[in-house]
């Protein structure tokens, strides 16, 4: 017969199954919008300025929104909150579906669309991080962090390899339905958990700015979580000219959408590799493996548009996936177990809106450089200058463990 404590570790293992579930389903969905609507954008402007826009609107939403979604997110149903995204996605997607139908979408919709998406991706992601350290022990962190983004991963392998295949096939109309189905999927998926969200209690407005100062405050305090976090920004900033492959193809392979969507999709599949193996092995200094992940997606990075033809680049971006999820599954645990309960929403928002704003303002740099110079020089210097950076951050890390 169980226990009370038997009966407590199954229902959280089976909230992190219908976590992973939900977050594979999206996982999905959004890989084949966003190969269908980067091709459809390339297409239409042959601008690597206004394809960076267009990257750069999938992360705007955490500048303007994300201080106010850490400020509450520990005090709403959970639950409640992750249904209503995927409802509100679905909703989205069917305007969408009904706006290109009528041929009123421009390359200034897409990015609309884009943005919009990316608002309800942002508020699902924290609310997945914020979830996850109150239905499991920190001795589980890494191996649910795995399973979770070894799942985003592969569905995202899947959308991605089938994403090209189906644009050419029906446009992106196809893509519009599967995301809206997917959605609705997620939503079923996440209604399936048992655990009770924390009751909401409203925050005042006049109180708001408090609660965002502490958490500012409690980073600053923290020398340790501001150099993982100094980490994570580098490897944002370098990260961002990834919008700009499909570009490259176009322009050194004559790639077509079929080609772009399975490169995309062997991204994914080294992050399923990696999770994996992360879901089994416990990495006892975090920080350095960090430190070694980082090194190594900076000279792979660096290196990827020197490569002569498309399967040694798909090879290589494969590589780079892989140490990719193995960096962020590393630095997202040492986040949480760094992180006291009552305020991981605020300094996990406060991060992420930092680590956004370097994001949007290094993949326009980028776009506006690949336009001057070759791509493959704009990722060549981007990656050159995350291992400089990450050599720095080891330094300091030593001087503080010395001091």
């Amino acid at each position: 017969m169980l226990g009370k404590g038997d009966r407590k570790e199954m229902k959280k293992n089976n909230n992190i199954v219908y976590i992973v579930t939900s977050r594979a389903f999206t996982s999905f969905g959004q890989a084949l919008i966003f190969v269908s609507l980067t091709w459809l954008a390339a297409e239409l402007t042959n601008s690597a300025k206004l394809l960076s826009m267009m990257s750069a609107a999938r992360i705007l939403p955490g500048i303007l929104f994300s201080l106010f979604v850490g400020a509450y997110i520990d005090k709403v149903d959970k639950r409640k909150a992750w249904i209503l995204l995927d409802y509100t996605r679905s909703i989205l997607m069917f305007t969408f579906f009904i706006l290109f139908a009528l041929d009123k979408i421009g390359i200034w919709g897409l990015i609309c669309i884009v943005f919009l998406n990316a608002t309800i991706e942002d508020a699902k992601n924290m609310l997945t991080s914020a979830s996850i350290p109150q239905m499991v022990t920190n001795e589980q962190l890494q191996e649910a962090n795995s399973k979770v983004n070894g799942a985003e991963n592969l569905f995202q392998f899947f959308g991605n390899a089938i994403s090209g295949m189906l644009y050419s096939i029906g446009g992106v109309i196809v893509s519009i339905i599967c995301t809206i189905l997917t959605s609705l999927l997620s939503a079923f998926s996440i209604s399936k958990t048992t655990t009770r969200g924390n009751a909401m209690r409203s925050t005042p407005t006049s109180m708001l700015h408090k609660e965002i100062a502490y958490g500012v405050d409690y980073l600053l305090k923290h020398k340790d979580l501001i150099l993982l976090f100094s980490m994570s920004v580098s490897a944002n900033a370098m990260l961002s000219s990834a919008g700009l492959l499909a570009l490259h193809l176009q322009r050194t392979f004559d790639a077509s959408p079929v080609v772009y969507g399975l490169i995309e999709g062997v991204d994914a599949v080294g992050g399923v590799f990696a999770a994996i193996l992360l879901s089994k092995i416990q990495i006892k200094n975090g920080m350095r493996f960090l430190t070694f992940c980082s090194l190594g997606l900076g000279a792979a990075y660096a290196v990827e548009g020197f490569m002569p033809n498309s399967y040694l680049l798909a090879i290589l971006i494969c590589t780079t996936g892989m140490i990719l999820v193995a960096f962020n599954i590393s630095y997202i645990t040492e986040f949480q177990k760094a992180l006291d309960e009552e305020v991981r929403g605020r300094v996990m928002s406060l991060t992420y809106m930092i680590t956004t704003i370097v994001y949007i303002s290094s993949a326009f740099f980028s776009g506006v450089l690949a336009d001057m110079i070759d791509i493959k020089i704009v990722w060549g210097l981007f990656g050159g200058a995350h291992i400089i950076v990450t050599i720095l951050i080891l330094s300091v890390e030593k001087k503080v463990k010395h001091s």
